[in-house]
């Protein structure tokens, strides 16, 4: 533990005339002195007052354990409703389309194109030449 040093105080100050009753019996603007302490103890009154009126409102409109128990019942359940919805989303994004494509009925087959060759042409007779 720190070690508490005491100090006196020195000779002849106010606190020693005031203990060996001296003074002379002045009071050194202590009646304004009093009167300032007095006003300020008066407005603080006054503001104690205000928070007290603030603080009751607050405490009447405060959730109770109860209150907040309650939020978070309903948030546990809110949380694990989309939880559910979006692990559903997903699987019928994933599934459906497969079943569609497994009970959708073939495509009718392309008709098919039969090239045929144009007949070959027939040899021409030539003109006999004259000589």
């Amino acid at each position: 533990m720190a070690e508490r040093k005491v100090v006196k105080f020195p000779k002849g100050s106010s606190d020693t005339d005031v203990a060996n009753g001296g003074g002379g019996g002045h009071n050194d603007g202590m009646e304004a002195r009093v009167a300032k302490l007095e006003a300020i103890a008066e407005t603080t009154r006054d503001k104690i007052a205000g928070v007290e009126t603030r603080l009751a409102v607050i405490e009447k409109t405060m959730a109770t354990k109860a209150d907040v128990s309650e939020v978070k019942a309903y948030v546990s359940e809110a949380k694990n409703s989309i939880i559910i919805w979006v692990v559903s989303a997903i699987i019928l994004a994933q599934v459906v389309p497969g079943i569609i494509k497994a009970f959708r009925p073939d495509p009718p087959a392309a008709p098919q194109m039969i090239m045929v060759a144009p007949p070959a042409a027939a040899p021409v007779a030539q003109a006999p030449q004259k000589k």
